[in-house]
């Protein structure tokens, strides 16, 4: 049981603002928490920041009730997954939802092994321009506008309303 809540992560470089990489075959992981978190780069885009946002590179390992929530992810350039990277197995009960990514240059915003829902997307690209705001999900939200009053100054109240969460 790991929970990691209400924290600013900034400027933070190298592999993953966070990761596990312990990966003994037969290993479980049960009931890690992330929410309530801002996943920021204040460095100018495009730049050098974490390949991953949150990284289980682990492939011996079974993630089972990993819970993603409430968070942002902001900024972020140069990520390879600017969401939950894993190459654990699933044991099920994991998801990712009620999430703001914005403005992300990533070749992804995988949330693998999880139950995604209720996410809101907005300016998230690859490097070469093409969009990452994804849709997959029943009740995402994908807009075009920055949603914050003033990130530069960590001021990440929202302008408006994002639309009903879980």
């Amino acid at each position: 049981n790991i929970t990691v809540k209400y924290n600013l992560l900034k400027d933070i470089s190298e592999t993953a603002y966070l990761g596990m990489v312990v990966d003994s075959p037969g290993e479980v992981q049960e009931n890690l928490k992330v929410f309530g978190n801002i996943f920021y780069d204040s460095r100018s885009l495009p730049g050098t920041a974490c390949s991953f946002t949150i990284s289980f590179a682990v492939k011996n390992t079974t993630l089972s009730g990993f819970e993603f929530y409430n968070n942002v992810v902001a900024n972020m350039s140069g990520s390879s997954n600017a969401g939950v990277y894993s190459r654990a197995k699933s044991g099920g009960k994991n998801r990712a939802y009620n999430n703001i990514f914005y403005n992300n240059i990533t070749r992804s915003l995988q949330l693998q092994y999880t139950t995604n829902d209720y996410n809101f997307y907005s300016r998230n690209k690859t490097s070469d321009g093409r969009s990452r705001d994804i849709m997959d999900e029943s009740n995402g939200q994908v807009e075009s506008a920055n949603p914050f009053k003033n990130m530069s100054k960590l001021n990440f109240e929202l302008v408006s309303p994002t639309d009903q969460g879980k």
